[in-house]
């Protein structure tokens, strides 16, 4: 006969189980999805596929596979599938959500070591990290573009060496906390929800990982510089949406000084010899006009940002 104690022993080690969802978003990836799927319901309760507009069989082969599938009904981007399977994993009562890539390249095999930080309460977000490029094998642009990105995000306040994996384990509160916020619809969320994670003092914790780029299969989608391009373009918006005076004002104030200085130099040339250096003068006038615009607008976006701010706090404290 079962004891009332077994019985609740039993009932508490149920509810310390966490409740896994991997979201995995796809486009056109029916030759890899299916052993995706199948590996990843190893290590997790749910798996959640995006089908980011897909042509092919994707989101057939997925729901054989076991996977739950949300369907795009045109391709939209990264980002817009990541947070499609953020919100659906929140509704079904998601722990810890893990993301990886539909292409073979992150092994599922390596979940557990990304949950270990989250499940100990050492982090909120994990990060499955290549740092190891002799291991990793990591082809020398997508090397030079992970270090630059990385060195993007890290000048934007987040001590991580790799800011580009996609590879990741979020927690519950890391989700609830970072989400609201996030408006990447491409790559650049990757850093963007990092940077999200940083500004609330969430902690995150990288471990290393092996990814594999000769799967056989196109690593991407896109075209590297085109993939880059639009990364970096994603984290420059982010600072200067989030930190204007820093990114903006800082600058203006610089190019502000540097145009008085010239100036002035313009007219002692011309009080010590009487010729007007036009060009400097020209030059000088311009940095002076282009300091004083960096610096109004980054005044006027970060009273916006407050604004904003206290708006969402009021909205969070009517439907508390």
């Amino acid at each position: 006969m079962e004891t009332f104690e077994n019985s609740s022993n039993r009932e508490n080690e149920r509810r310390r189980t966490p409740n896994v969802i991997a979201c995995i978003p796809a486009y056109n990836q029916e030759k890899s999805i299916e052993k995706v799927v199948q590996d990843t319901l190893k290590y997790v309760e749910h798996v959640i596929v995006i089908d980011d507009g897909s042509f092919d069989r994707t989101a057939e082969l997925a729901e054989r596979a076991g996977a739950l599938v949300i369907r795009h009904a045109m391709n939209i981007g990264y980002g817009a599938a990541i947070k499609s399977g953020f919100k659906m994993a929140l509704r079904d009562r998601a722990d810890i959500v893990v993301t990886l890539d539909a292409d073979l390249q992150h092994n599922p095999e390596e979940i557990p070591s990304l949950l270990t930080p989250i499940l100990d309460g050492n982090a909120e977000i994990v990060i499955g990290s290549r740092t190891n490029y002799e291991d990793n094998k990591m082809p020398a642009y997508r090397r030079a573009g992970v270090r630059f990105i990385t060195k993007l995000v890290q000048y934007n306040g987040v001590p991580v060496k790799d800011a580009q994996s996609g590879f990741r384990a979020y927690s519950l509160r890391a989700l609830r906390t970072i989400l609201p916020n996030l408006t990447d619809s491409g790559y650049g969320l990757i850093a963007e929800s990092l940077a999200e994670a940083s500004r609330y003092k969430l902690p995150i914790v990288e471990v290393p990982v092996v990814i594999s780029y000769d799967t056989g299969l196109p690593t991407s989608k896109k075209h590297p510089l085109s993939h880059g391009a639009s990364v970096v373009y994603s984290i420059l918006y982010y600072v200067a949406e989030r930190r204007p005076l820093l990114s903006l004002g800082l600058p203006g104030c610089v190019s502000f000084t540097l145009g008085l200085w010239w100036l002035f130099t313009v007219l002692d040339i011309f009080n010590r010899t009487g010729q007007f250096a036009i060009g400097t003068a020209i030059f000088s006038i311009g940095a002076i006009v282009l300091g004083v615009l960096l610096f109004v607008v980054s005044v006027i976006l970060a009273v916006l940002a407050r604004l904003s701010k206290n708006i969402r706090y009021n909205a969070d404290d009517i439907y508390r």
